[in-house]
């Protein structure tokens, strides 16, 4: 089963895609938030095996200190969206 944590401000968007994805068999959804401070919290308690961010919330603290932040975590992946 892959954890999956979703870090998105547009919550229609965020709750479409946490239902489409959880209807597959092998995909848990352990998290979802509308900000970034938020989501790096889920992201600390809840360990996913992967991230969906909303590129835009990287205009604020810059990809390299994403990466940073997220090496904590090295089994995580992350998947950028833009919408």
């Amino acid at each position: 089963m892959r954890r999956v944590v979703i870090v998105e401000n547009h919550e229609p968007f965020r709750m479409r895609l946490a239902s489409f994805l959880g209807a597959e068999g092998d995909i848990e959804i352990v998290g979802q938030t509308g900000s970034l401070a938020d989501g790096f919290s889920v992201i600390q308690q809840k360990r996913p095996d992967l991230v969906i961010l909303n590129l835009k919330f990287l205009d604020g603290i810059g990809l390299e200190e994403f990466y940073f932040m997220m090496s904590a975590y090295p089994q995580a992946r992350a998947i950028f969206i833009s919408c």
